[in-house]
Formats: C-alpha cells, structure tokens, sequence
C-alpha cells in the first residue's frame, strides 16, 4: 500500500529479462503495465506480455521474467 498524491494504492508491475540470442551480454528489461494484484500480473504476464516481446524482440529469448511490488520499501 502506498500513499501518491493523496491516493492510497497497491501496484505490482511485470518485468521480463529478454537477451540476445546472437550477442551475448546484449539484454534488455521490459515492464509495465500495472497491477492491483500479484496474480493479476503474472497471468498478463504469461498471456499478452511474454508472447508480445518475443514477437517484437524476434532476436532476443525470454530469460526470466517477474512481478515487482511498489510498496513501503520503494
């Protein structure tokens, strides 16, 4: 739960850790968009966000991927 300009919120985002497959040490980390829920991220995640970067990133493979909460620690 955070507190931003007066609104009380959760978010959780994806991020995904796409490398080359060609180049190596060439990675990118791509995030978005924001969650209420964990679990309501890692399903989007699987479903749009996986199939969409290796489709856009057609040189690059999936390395890891996960939900990063925004919360009091941030």
């Amino acid at each position: 739960m955070r507190l931003f300009h007066g609104i009380l919120f959760f978010m959780w985002t994806g991020l995904i850790l796409m490398c080359s497959v060609f180049i190596e040490d060439d990675c990118v980390a791509i995030g978005g968009p924001n969650f209420t829920t964990q679990d309501e991220c890692l399903s989007n995640l699987k479903k749009d966000g996986l199939p969409y970067v290796t489709h856009k990133f057609y040189d690059h493979k999936p390395v890891d991927y996960l939900c990063v909460y925004w919360g009091e620690r941030t």
